[in-house]
């Protein structure tokens, strides 16, 4: 059954970087025009990230986790199955690679709650801890724009131009770092 499973993944995968490879994918309403999908090495970041949220939000049941950019939700259901939460969403704006992520979610568990929305569009709910894997200008745009206040922030890789993060977590994977900025008060 696992075999299935993993097949399944595998064909979800090879359909997502065909589609991005040969047809790619504009949405105008976008701010940087272009939708990519990058995967992350989930094993060493999702361990970071679990004991990164439990010693910021020890009380994690009292927030929304919101995963900006989605992709697969692969990093939300990994939180969500380990830390309790409020709610879990996952932003995407990728319509092709929002429909290969929910029915992955028919066959696993637990399941994230996906929103399909260009996230300078979408109301944040707060308190919130927020995970990002999307670009310095996609980040720096919505910490100028107050839509991150609030919010304990992580992000792989990219950082808030202006800003200093509250710590930064060196990775031994390409990625390199996350970044936390704690703008909860």
């Amino acid at each position: 059954m696992i075999w299935f499973f993993l097949f399944l993944e595998l064909l979800i995968l090879i359909g997502t970087i065909a589609y991005l490879a040969f047809l790619g994918e504009t949405m105008a309403n976008f701010r940087t025009n272009r939708v990519l999908y990058h995967s992350s090495n989930l094993r060493e970041q999702g361990e970071v990230l679990e004991k990164t949220i439990r010693r910021y939000a020890p009380d994690s049941e009292k927030y929304v986790l919101v995963d900006i950019g989605a992709g697969l939700a692969r990093v939300s259901q990994y939180l969500k199955a380990r830390l309790p939460w409020k709610d879990v969403e996952a932003v995407e704006i990728g319509p092709v690679i929002m429909a290969f992520a929910k029915i992955r979610f028919l066959f696993l568990k637990p399941a994230v709650r996906f929103v399909r929305q260009d996230i300078f569009s979408y109301d944040l709910p707060k308190p919130a801890v927020v995970y990002a894997y999307i670009s310095e200008e996609i980040l720096t745009n919505l910490y100028k724009q107050g839509r991150l206040d609030g919010c304990l922030v992580l992000c792989l890789t990219f950082k808030i131009n202006g800003l200093e993060p509250t710590e930064e977590i060196p990775l031994k994977s390409w990625q390199k770092r996350i970044l936390v900025y704690d703008l909860r008060a």
